[in-house]
């Protein structure tokens, strides 16, 4: 493990995605600050559209204005994505007005390349009165008041902390370099438990400090959830980070307090609870980062392998955690196989299989039975035969990379038994 102190980190990927969370203000923003009239709003609404000037986090919006109360009415100020929808809404009395409309605080993902809008609405009891500009040459976006179209443009700026990207090398904001990078491909992050739930690749490092991150998962199979082991590049020394495990009607599971001390080789491993868990039961692992503390974990920008949802501060990223969560398979004992009497029962996992697959049978097994892995077509691509027993069997089918994904069939032919299941190759 290694440590340094630095603002934030950025990455060590080929593919550029999110370095940090915590840059400043002056990242990237869009204004538009000419000022030569103004424009009143009163019992209506204005809109205004501006650009996105990088992919990262809105954090804050200032809009030039003056407003007259004559009621208690609030002005009401929006943010739109590109298809309309509202993604951050603030009221703002007559005691939160000063020098203007402003919206702070907040966490709004973006992409580049793409527009945005605000929206002011203020009732007959509040009139607004934007300084604006009709010098068409600085306009930033399109405005518009009760829906008609306006040549002005209002003065109002939007700050973006902007992800910070970088190329291989593990590079850092001060241009210093990280010794002993940790990379995904050297770090075996597997979880304890038989069964594993996973996200293996990795774009890169992500800094998180002051924030709350929440990363869903599933269960791979009947059993307990084990551990959750996260591909790490750094944890803050000498702190003490809160995680807490939800189900998905966000009742809480289980909860509990990591360190620096959880982090080995690159791994960061986090105890879970022994939760009795069915297969494909979905869950979230929150942990929440002070503002005093950091810590920097691998994530994915390839939404193809995407394999659960991530969240920063409750703002869906394009991101997952590079991790694994472990799940002890319930299975039963094959040495009380004999209450089975002669019933034959087969379990599978993990489900989906990749490279290999698990099978347990439990019960009386006749001579001669045979276990076969089967296509839609009937084409059989691995069987095996199993020695007759009073107590089961548990087999391991391994080298089946080059399956192709699709549902499979395990067929066991025990004497005049013939039991089968669906599988899923991923």
């Amino acid at each position: 493990m290694f440590q340094f102190n630095i603002p934030s980190i950025a990455l060590s990927a080929a593919l550029l995605i999110p370095g940090a969370l915590a840059a400043s203000n002056d990242d990237c923003s869009t204004h538009q600050e000419n000022k030569n009239t103004t424009i009143s709003v009163q019992n209506g609404s204005l809109t205004q559209s501006f650009p996105v000037c990088e992919k990262g986090l809105i954090k804050s919006i200032e809009i030039d204005a003056s407003v007259e109360f004559t009621g208690e009415s609030p002005v009401r100020i929006e943010i739109l994505d590109e298809s309309g929808n509202t993604v951050a809404e603030r009221l703002l009395y007559a005691d939160e007005v000063e020098d203007g409309l402003s919206m702070h605080g907040l966490n709004i993902h973006t992409a580049g390349n793409t527009q945005m809008t605000l929206k002011v609405g203020a009732d007959q009891f509040v009139k607004v009165i934007f300084d604006a500009t009709t010098t068409s040459n600085s306009f930033v976006g399109s405005m518009s008041v009760d829906g008609e179209s306006q040549n002005q443009n209002i003065a109002f700026g939007v700050d973006i902390d902007a992800f910070i990207y970088s190329a291989i090398g593990g590079v850092i904001e001060n241009g210093s370099n990280i010794d002993n990078w940790v990379q995904t491909e050297n770090v075996d992050f597997h979880a304890e438990g038989e069964c594993q739930y996973k996200q293996i690749t990795s774009s890169g490092v992500m800094a998180f400090e002051g924030t709350t991150l929440t990363q869903s998962f599933k269960a791979c199979s009947r059993g307990e959830l084990t551990e959750f082991a996260i591909s790490a590049a750094y944890v803050e020394p000498g702190k003490d980070f809160s995680y807490s495990v939800l189900n998905t009607d966000f009742n809480l599971v289980c909860e509990g307090v990591f360190t620096s001390d959880n982090l080995s080789e690159g791994v960061l491993r986090i105890p879970l609870c022994e939760e009795n868990v069915r297969t494909g039961m979905r869950f979230f692992i929150r942990i929440g980062v002070d503002t005093d503390e950091r810590i920097a974990l691998h994530v994915t920008a390839n939404n193809n392998e995407f394999v659960g949802k991530m969240y920063v501060n409750g703002q869906p990223q394009p991101l997952n955690l590079t991790f694994s969560a472990g799940v002890d398979v319930a299975l039963a004992s094959l040495d009380a196989a004999q209450d089975y009497a002669k019933v034959t029962t087969m379990e599978a996992y993990p489900v989906p299989f990749g490279t290999e697959l698990n099978i347990a049978v439990n019960g009386e097994i006749a001579q001669g039975a045979s276990l076969e892995l089967i296509d839609s077509r009937g084409n059989v691509h691995y069987a095996v035969s199993l020695a007759s027993s009073e107590k089961g069997a548990r087999l391991n089918m391994v080298g089946l990379s080059n399956m192709v994904r699709g549902v499979y069939a395990l067929r066991l032919i025990n004497g005049r038994e013939v039991i089968t299941m669906q599988v899923i190759k991923k």
